[in-house]
């Protein structure tokens, strides 16, 4: 909707009315007012309901959301600073691991500090902050940046996946001299790939002006102008643009990841649980059985980070892609915050699993703020143990 299709006339702009119903039939605001003067005037009009601001959630849900989000974004920015300081500052990015783990910690300090902000505004104000220039790139850009995050995030996962993988259940085709640079360049890929694949929120994530109407002694009135980003696509006689992109990005970014790294970590937790071949065990016959529990901690780590990402985000993905085939109710809004919220809180989940499951990490982090050296220099970490070949880190 352009912002040159809606017009009021000063008269009811700001004239209280007298009666408000919503013709759900019809989908627009029916109204009635009368003109002051020594002669009364009824004057019907009709507004059309998606010229209308969005209902605001209850005072109770706000509060809610606002704890919430105020909650989320603390840890995740704590969090994530503290990984991000202990990955570059003390690990120094020893391991491939501790390459992936970065790039997961800046998406999720990016989504918590340049989105999750704006979300909390509109969810307790219920409009978008500023209109103008600013406030249409304010739009895009933050909608861009959750859009990048949340898939690189998942194409970072789907990297980790595929190389523990490689190491373990195909270890002759792994290559340790080349895994760390291997890595890099994954993550630079994942990174290029996701800004691509959101480049449609840049190009149809824009405002809309919306009537604002307030309340006062039990009678309704126009309060003004105000803006909300929505995403609008160009639409098309044959296709319907914005669920097909829709449809596009859940199955290529979610759910086929999602699939992938279910059969890499079932082939892994197969090879290390349940079945593992004699060669591995002649191979390393003294150390066999630390290897292999090093091995199993970390992947128990890194399977529960794929766990919590795929579990934290499907409601919103699934419930976001529902909404593009259905009629949208009154609860819509309730429902999307709430499940958005979900997703979010996997942003500050993720240094919690790094804490609790990595020793190294919590060493690591006791050392960054006491400046002690927990372990002497020469010591080598659990999970850089070589792996049944004797050649590579894990």
């Amino acid at each position: 909707m352009q912002s040159n299709d809606l017009q009021v006339t000063p008269t009811i702009s700001h004239t209280t009315l007298s009666t408000l119903r919503h013709d759900s039939a019809a989908t627009s605001l029916v109204g009635y007012s009368t003109t002051t003067g020594a002669q009364e005037k009824v004057v019907s009009f009709v507004i059309p309901a998606d010229r209308l601001l969005p209902e605001p959630h209850p005072k109770y849900l706000t509060d809610i959301f606002f704890v919430l989000f105020v909650v989320i974004i603390f840890f995740s920015v704590v969090g994530n600073s503290l990984v991000i300081a202990v990955s570059v500052k003390s690990r120094k990015l020893k391991t491939v691991t501790d390459i992936y783990i970065l790039s997961l910690a800046i998406s999720d300090l990016l989504i918590a500090t340049l989105n999750m902000p704006f979300q909390l505004y509109f969810t307790v104000v219920n409009e978008w902050m500023t209109g103008g220039k600013t406030g249409e790139a304010l739009c895009k850009f933050t909608n861009y940046i959750q859009g990048c995050t949340v898939i690189s995030s998942i194409f970072t996962l789907l990297a980790i996946a595929i190389d523990r993988y490689v190491v373990i259940c195909r270890a002759s085709i792994s290559q340790q001299r080349h895994r760390q640079k291997t890595a890099i360049i994954a993550v630079i890929s994942v990174w290029i790939v996701s800004t691509l694949i959101v480049i449609p929120h840049l190009l149809y994530q824009k405002l809309q002006i919306r009537l604002k109407i307030s309340t006062i002694d039990s009678l309704l009135f126009f309060d003004g102008i105000r803006y909300i980003c929505v995403e609008e696509f160009p639409s098309y006689p044959v296709i319907n643009a914005q669920r097909l992109y829709s449809l596009i990005q859940y199955i290529g970014c979610y759910l086929i990841p999602v699939v992938i790294m279910a059969f890499t970590y079932g082939r892994i937790g197969h090879r290390l649980w349940i079945h593992q071949p004699i060669g591995d065990i002649l191979a390393n016959p003294r150390n066999h059985g630390l290897i292999i529990k090093q091995k199993r901690r970390v992947i128990r780590m890194l399977m529960l980070l794929f766990l919590s990402f795929t579990l934290l985000w499907f409601p919103f993905f699934t419930f976001a892609l529902y909404s593009e085939y259905v009629a949208i109710d009154k609860s819509y809004r309730v429902k999307l915050t709430a499940l958005k919220l979900v997703g979010y809180s996997n942003c500050c989940v993720n240094p919690i699993i790094y804490t609790f499951l990595n020793k190294n990490f919590r060493q690591d982090l006791s050392k960054l703020f006491c400046r002690e050296t927990t372990a002497p220099s020469n010591q080598r970490r659990p999970y850089d143990t070589g792996n049944q070949t004797g050649n590579s880190r894990f």
